[in-house]
Protein backbone atom coordinates (compact mmCIF):
# COMPACT_ATOMS: atom_id res chain seq x y z
CA UNK A 1 0.00 0.00 0.00
CA UNK A 2 1.09 3.67 -0.76
CA UNK A 3 -0.51 5.20 2.29
CA UNK A 4 -2.62 4.17 5.63
CA UNK A 5 -5.73 6.52 6.55
CA UNK A 6 -8.15 4.05 8.26
CA UNK A 7 -7.67 2.10 11.67
CA UNK A 8 -8.33 -0.66 9.55
CA UNK A 9 -5.16 0.10 6.97
CA UNK A 10 -2.80 0.39 10.52
CA UNK A 11 -4.10 -2.99 11.65
CA UNK A 12 -3.51 -4.54 8.83
CA UNK A 13 0.15 -3.21 8.24
CA UNK A 14 1.32 -3.90 12.03
CA UNK A 15 -0.40 -7.54 11.72
CA UNK A 16 2.05 -7.54 8.71
CA UNK A 17 -0.68 -8.52 6.48
CA UNK A 18 0.08 -5.49 3.96
CA UNK A 19 3.10 -3.50 2.93
CA UNK A 20 4.42 -0.14 2.51
CA UNK A 21 6.52 1.53 0.01
CA UNK A 22 8.35 3.68 2.63
CA UNK A 23 10.29 1.57 5.14
CA UNK A 24 12.25 4.94 6.24
CA UNK A 25 11.25 4.03 10.14
CA UNK A 26 11.88 0.58 9.95
CA UNK A 27 14.89 1.12 8.51
CA UNK A 28 16.43 3.61 10.66
CA UNK A 29 15.97 2.12 13.52
CA UNK A 30 17.19 -1.58 12.32
CA UNK A 31 20.39 0.45 11.69
CA UNK A 32 20.82 1.78 15.18
CA UNK A 33 20.69 -1.04 17.70
CA UNK A 34 23.23 1.13 20.05
CA UNK A 35 19.41 3.36 20.95
CA UNK A 36 18.51 1.97 24.48
CA UNK A 37 16.10 2.84 26.69
CA UNK A 38 13.90 5.29 23.63
CA UNK A 39 11.90 7.57 24.47
CA UNK A 40 10.27 7.68 21.40
CA UNK A 41 8.41 11.20 20.04
CA UNK A 42 5.38 10.31 16.79
CA UNK A 43 3.82 12.96 14.76
CA UNK A 44 0.08 11.10 14.29
CA UNK A 45 -1.29 12.85 11.60
CA UNK A 46 -3.00 11.85 8.56
CA UNK A 47 0.35 11.72 6.33
CA UNK A 48 2.12 9.57 8.88
CA UNK A 49 0.15 7.12 9.83
CA UNK A 50 2.03 4.69 7.19
CA UNK A 51 5.22 6.00 9.32
CA UNK A 52 3.91 5.43 13.19
CA UNK A 53 2.63 1.53 11.93
CA UNK A 54 6.35 0.69 10.57
CA UNK A 55 7.22 1.74 14.27
CA UNK A 56 4.78 -0.71 16.28
CA UNK A 57 5.70 -3.24 13.47
CA UNK A 58 9.49 -2.94 14.35
CA UNK A 59 8.29 -2.73 17.69
CA UNK A 60 6.56 -5.82 17.61
CA UNK A 61 8.87 -7.91 16.17
CA UNK A 62 11.67 -7.07 18.21
CA UNK A 63 9.59 -7.62 21.02
CA UNK A 64 9.42 -11.45 20.43
CA UNK A 65 12.94 -11.17 20.19
CA UNK A 66 13.30 -9.36 22.97
CA UNK A 67 15.81 -6.63 21.17
CA UNK A 68 13.17 -3.81 21.35
CA UNK A 69 14.71 -1.16 23.23
CA UNK A 70 11.55 0.76 22.79
CA UNK A 71 10.74 2.04 26.62
CA UNK A 72 8.00 5.36 26.18
CA UNK A 73 5.75 6.27 23.37
CA UNK A 74 4.07 9.63 22.47
CA UNK A 75 1.53 10.50 19.72
CA UNK A 76 0.53 13.76 19.15
CA UNK A 77 -1.99 14.65 16.52
CA UNK A 78 -1.54 18.71 17.08
CA UNK A 79 -4.55 19.94 19.10
CA UNK A 80 -7.06 17.33 18.25
CA UNK A 81 -9.67 19.20 16.02
CA UNK A 82 -8.87 22.50 17.26
CA UNK A 83 -9.19 25.32 15.13
CA UNK A 84 -5.85 26.93 14.12
CA UNK A 85 -6.46 29.85 16.13
CA UNK A 86 -7.33 28.03 19.32
CA UNK A 87 -4.28 26.38 19.10
CA UNK A 88 -1.46 28.05 22.10
CA UNK A 89 2.02 27.53 21.95
CA UNK A 90 3.02 24.61 24.64
CA UNK A 91 -0.95 24.36 25.50
CA UNK A 92 -2.31 22.90 21.84
CA UNK A 93 -2.94 19.64 23.37
CA UNK A 94 -3.70 15.74 21.17
CA UNK A 95 -0.31 14.39 22.76
CA UNK A 96 -0.73 11.16 24.30
CA UNK A 97 1.54 8.73 26.16
CA UNK A 98 0.88 4.53 25.69
CA UNK A 99 3.30 1.84 27.02
CA UNK A 100 5.57 -0.17 25.24
CA UNK A 101 4.80 -3.54 26.99
CA UNK A 102 1.16 -3.95 26.02
CA UNK A 103 0.57 -4.07 22.29
CA UNK A 104 -2.97 -3.98 21.96
CA UNK A 105 -3.11 -1.01 24.71
CA UNK A 106 -0.49 0.68 22.33
CA UNK A 107 -2.77 0.17 18.95
CA UNK A 108 -5.65 1.43 21.00
CA UNK A 109 -3.89 4.38 21.65
CA UNK A 110 -3.07 4.94 18.45
CA UNK A 111 -6.80 4.23 17.32
CA UNK A 112 -8.05 6.75 19.65
CA UNK A 113 -5.98 9.44 19.02
CA UNK A 114 -6.56 9.27 15.22
CA UNK A 115 -10.29 9.86 16.05
CA UNK A 116 -9.41 12.56 17.97
CA UNK A 117 -8.66 14.54 15.05
CA UNK A 118 -5.87 15.42 12.64
CA UNK A 119 -4.32 18.66 13.38
CA UNK A 120 -5.83 20.64 10.21
CA UNK A 121 -3.30 23.24 9.56
CA UNK A 122 0.44 22.11 8.38
CA UNK A 123 2.63 23.32 11.28
CA UNK A 124 2.43 20.78 14.56
CA UNK A 125 3.34 20.77 17.89
CA UNK A 126 7.01 18.78 17.95
CA UNK A 127 7.94 20.73 21.15
CA UNK A 128 5.30 20.25 23.03
CA UNK A 129 4.98 16.79 22.86
CA UNK A 130 8.73 16.06 22.98
CA UNK A 131 8.28 18.05 26.30
CA UNK A 132 5.52 16.07 27.85
CA UNK A 133 7.43 13.11 27.23
CA UNK A 134 10.70 14.81 28.84
CA UNK A 135 8.92 16.25 31.78
CA UNK A 136 6.35 13.32 32.20
CA UNK A 137 8.75 10.08 31.75
CA UNK A 138 11.75 8.41 33.15
CA UNK A 139 13.83 5.74 32.55
CA UNK A 140 15.18 6.25 29.11
CA UNK A 141 18.31 7.01 27.56
CA UNK A 142 17.51 8.08 23.92
CA UNK A 143 14.92 10.54 22.18
CA UNK A 144 13.33 9.61 19.43
CA UNK A 145 11.46 12.60 17.16
CA UNK A 146 9.90 11.15 14.12
CA UNK A 147 8.52 13.80 12.18
CA UNK A 148 7.07 15.19 8.70
CA UNK A 149 9.13 16.33 6.95
CA UNK A 150 6.25 18.78 4.65
CA UNK A 151 5.38 20.20 8.28
CA UNK A 152 7.14 22.82 9.90
CA UNK A 153 7.16 23.37 14.12
CA UNK A 154 4.70 25.59 15.12
CA UNK A 155 6.39 25.54 18.61
CA UNK A 156 9.58 25.92 18.00
CA UNK A 157 10.26 28.78 20.09
CA UNK A 158 10.25 26.08 23.12
CA UNK A 159 13.52 24.46 21.87
CA UNK A 160 15.46 25.72 24.28
CA UNK A 161 13.73 23.48 26.79
CA UNK A 162 14.86 20.11 25.24
CA UNK A 163 17.83 19.36 27.06
CA UNK A 164 18.36 15.96 25.62
CA UNK A 165 19.98 15.26 22.59
CA UNK A 166 17.27 14.20 19.90
CA UNK A 167 17.64 11.47 16.70
CA UNK A 168 14.92 13.48 14.19
CA UNK A 169 13.65 10.74 12.10
CA UNK A 170 12.86 12.29 8.83
CA UNK A 171 9.65 11.08 6.97
CA UNK A 172 8.52 11.88 3.70
CA UNK A 173 11.56 13.17 2.65
CA UNK A 174 11.51 11.80 -1.63
CA UNK A 175 13.00 14.49 -3.74
CA UNK A 176 12.87 17.26 -1.09
CA UNK A 177 15.36 19.09 1.02
CA UNK A 178 15.39 18.13 4.91
CA UNK A 179 12.51 21.02 6.49
CA UNK A 180 15.13 23.75 8.13
CA UNK A 181 12.87 23.28 11.94
CA UNK A 182 14.57 19.63 12.24
CA UNK A 183 17.76 20.65 10.97
CA UNK A 184 17.72 23.38 14.16
CA UNK A 185 16.31 20.61 16.47
CA UNK A 186 18.73 18.14 15.55
CA UNK A 187 21.41 20.85 15.94
CA UNK A 188 20.58 22.94 19.03
CA UNK A 189 20.25 19.66 21.13
CA UNK A 190 23.30 18.00 19.92
CA UNK A 191 21.49 15.01 18.39
CA UNK A 192 20.88 13.83 14.65
CA UNK A 193 19.40 13.65 11.29
CA UNK A 194 18.48 10.33 10.45
CA UNK A 195 16.69 9.55 6.86
CA UNK A 196 16.04 6.43 4.70
CA UNK A 197 19.34 5.61 3.84
CA UNK A 198 21.70 8.34 5.93
CA UNK A 199 22.98 9.69 9.02
CA UNK A 200 23.51 12.95 10.09
CA UNK A 201 25.62 14.25 13.06
CA UNK A 202 24.74 17.24 13.87
CA UNK A 203 27.23 20.23 15.80
CA UNK A 204 25.46 23.06 18.30
CA UNK A 205 28.21 25.65 16.09
CA UNK A 206 26.89 25.16 13.04
CA UNK A 207 23.58 26.47 14.06
CA UNK A 208 23.02 29.88 12.55
CA UNK A 209 21.40 32.20 14.96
Amino acid sequence: VSDVRTPHELKALISGQATIKDSTVFKVMDRHPEWENMLVVMDWTGSMYKYGAQLVLWHKLNMVANHSDVKHFVFFNDGNKKKTWQKQVGKTGGVYRARNDELEELISTMMYVMKKGNGGDSEENDMEALLTGLQYLDDYNEVILIADNKSGVRDLELLSKVKKPVHVIICDLVGKKIHPHYLKIAKETGGSIHTLKRDLRAKKEEVKK
